[in-house]
């Protein structure tokens, strides 16, 4: 915390500069299309001779870095910065780096859409979001007709590494693959490939017709030795150009919020969950009712206006998974919200793909939350569990029957670990046997929490005003007053024109579980 807050403070107290020199030459960044595409998943190694059109088709459009999927029960844009995402009457605002927080078809499926511009602009990655890492990007020239773009980055004690490859094609540069790669300790820890093939001009870009995906996790058996764990083949049906003007109204739509709409907004460290046209709400779990109704995401300094008048509902507060490693009191489980799903095979998950676990507080020690998913056969044909896989560490999966005859019921126990102040998106995949000894299906589980330590701080916000700068800071804290936790640091009090302290948000000391403070610059 510490250094978070120290890195904040710099910014209100020394005058920030930014670098926007050194742009990577290369831009991916299409004319708006409309497209339909479908895939379809495996298990194993996958074969380049599946079928997409057996799977999920879906219909969308893309323009460099925004874009926007529509399916009957799927909704999902971005405007460049977040992610919206639509279920019934519930919208999930997601920061764009959290790329789990769609289905893995639709950060893909943009790759389905591209353009080159004859290597002279920066390069945006196929989340929308301009990569900083990208400064320090190798280009090379395999020939003359190629280009390759190789780059890695610091992820915690991992390394990440990512190189495209690109082929000139027309009067454009046409991605034909992509391959990432996780290293701990320089040993591979996982892969995965994304290839390209059968480019079509379709207005003033270019479109892959095909793509293949793989992806390889450590062996069970020998953990250096990397196995094909699953992948996809997809494939576009169809693709139109678009004018600019019916793109803005196509996403505008898709990502519209009305009255009456449930909104999870987890673009900061703490989650704000609020109702469309209502002053009820609940933050980092925390219930309070607000002075005036919320009738959008509110931004950083909005928020803190909000959180200023607010008085406390412990009515609304978020049943939580306790500090200290322990679990729901007398065996309950979180709140889960989820509707039942059924596959292909007929196969009835229940309670559904995704299991919003809501918050968990930890302290010292980490907290464990469970959730159990339950897999129904409704089909007249036996299905055999093959694997099940957590892509994290974080999750431990088992499951209690693989064989399922016609109506026999399987269910799988998640357990998650949530140690860090972040939101938890973990995949489970389980893969079914294939009746006729090909490739089987792949079903993609999911659960998602939001671990929350039991004193840190929560919101930032930086004002700039000609009459000082303004910093407000937001901390939650089980024990009542922060005093001494934060600080403006020593050396500095000559440049602060005032200090609010820690101050209750709701305004009673007593129950209060946030502190919001106020610190001003001198001029």
């Amino acid at each position: 915390m510490s250094g978070f807050l120290a890195l904040l403070l710099t910014l209100l107290l020394q005058v920030a500069s930014t670098d926007s020199t050194s742009p990577l030459p290369l831009r991916i960044d299409a004319q708006p299309f409309a497209f339909r595409a479908a895939i379809i998943r495996a298990a194993g190694l996958v074969p380049e001779t599946l079928d997409p059109t057996r799977g999920t088709v879906f219909e969308g459009a893309h323009s460099g870095p925004r874009w926007l999927l529509v399916s009957e029960s799927f909704r999902a844009a971005c405007d460049g910065e977040r992610i919206w995402r639509r279920d019934g009457a519930t919208v999930f605002v997601e920061p764009i780096s959290n790329q789990s927080s769609v289905p893995l078809e639709a950060w893909v499926l943009p790759y389905l859409l591209q353009t080159g511009d004859r290597l002279t602009s920066r390069w945006t990655d196929s989340h929308g979001r301009w990569t900083p890492s990208s400064r320090n990007a190798e280009v090379s020239a395999p020939s003359a007709e190629e280009r390759r773009i190789t780059y890695s980055w610091n992820s915690g004690g991992w390394r990440e590494q990512r190189m495209l490859s690109f082929r000139r094609y027309d009067n454009g540069w046409f991605c034909f693959e992509d391959t990432s790669e996780g290293l701990a300790d320089d040993r591979s820890n996982g892969r995965s490939v994304y290839r390209m093939s059968d480019p079509v001009v379709v207005g003033a870009g270019l479109c892959a017709r095909r793509l293949h995906s793989q992806g390889w996790i450590l062996s069970e058996r020998d953990p250096a030795v990397l196995e094909p764990a699953s992948g996809f083949v997809g494939e576009l049906l169809s693709a139109e150009p678009l004018e600019a003007a019916e793109f803005d109204v196509r996403l505008a739509k898709s990502i519209a919020i009305a009255t009456g709409d449930r909104v999870i907004d987890r673009t900061r460290p703490a989650v704000l969950t609020f109702m469309v046209g209502a002053r009820a709400a609940d933050f980092d779990g925390v219930g309070y009712e607000f002075a005036t109704a919320v009738a959008t995401p509110p931004t950083d300094s909005e928020l803190m206006d909000l959180l200023r008048s607010a008085k406390r509902d412990a009515g609304r507060d978020q049943r939580t998974v306790p500090a200290g490693g322990a679990r729901p009191p007398g065996g309950g489980a979180p709140a889960i919200r989820a509707s039942g799903a059924v596959t292909s095979s007929g196969v009835l998950i229940e309670p559904g793909r995704q299991l919003d676990l809501g918050m968990v507080r930890f302290g010292e020690n980490p907290a464990q939350v469970t959730a159990k998913f339950q897999l129904r056969n409704t089909g007249d044909k036996t299905r055999t569990i093959k694997a099940v896989k957590a892509s994290c560490g974080c999750t431990e999966t088992a499951v209690d029957q693989k064989v399922l005859a016609p109506g026999a019921t399987a269910t799988i126990t998640t357990t998650l670990t949530v140690e860090r102040a972040k939101t938890y998106y973990s995949s489970i995949w389980v893969a079914f046997e294939e009746e006729t000894g090909g490739a089987g299906e792949v079903e993609e589980l999911q659960i998602v929490a939001v671990g929350v330590p039991e004193k840190a701080v929560r919101a930032t916000a930086l004002k700039k005003d000609p009459a000082g700068d303004v910093l407000t800071i937001v901390l939650y804290s089980t024990d009542g007053k922060p005093d001494g936790d934060v600080g403006v640091p020593k050396g500095a009090e000559s440049t602060i024109a005032s200090d609010s302290g820690w101050l209750p948000v709701g305004g009673d000391a007593k129950t209060a579980r946030h502190w919001i403070r106020d610190i001003v610059k001198k001029p």
